[in-house]
């Protein structure tokens, strides 16, 4: 399974209302939802992550995007 499949269905089973076809929908969370997205996808992924990183984000996808790029990041 991609990374990017595992994010979207790490973020569903916990919760959050996204699927592939609701990608460019806007991150619209109170500051404590963020962080509960924040330490599900550390714990996950096995990554460091600030939350001033996610101040950037504004879609579903541009945060599979930044992950992915991290994770890419992390493994190396």
């Amino acid at each position: 399974m991609n990374i990017e499949t595992r994010l979207i269905n790490l973020l569903s089973d916990n919760g959050f209302q996204i699927t592939m076809d609701n990608l460019y929908y806007p991150l619209d969370f109170d500051s404590l939802k963020y962080m509960e997205l924040l330490i599900l996808i550390e714990e996950e992924l096995e990554i460091d992550l600030d939350e001033l990183d996610f101040v950037s984000l504004n879609t579903f996808k541009d945060l599979v995007d930044f992950i992915v790029e991290k994770y890419e990041e992390n493994k190396r």
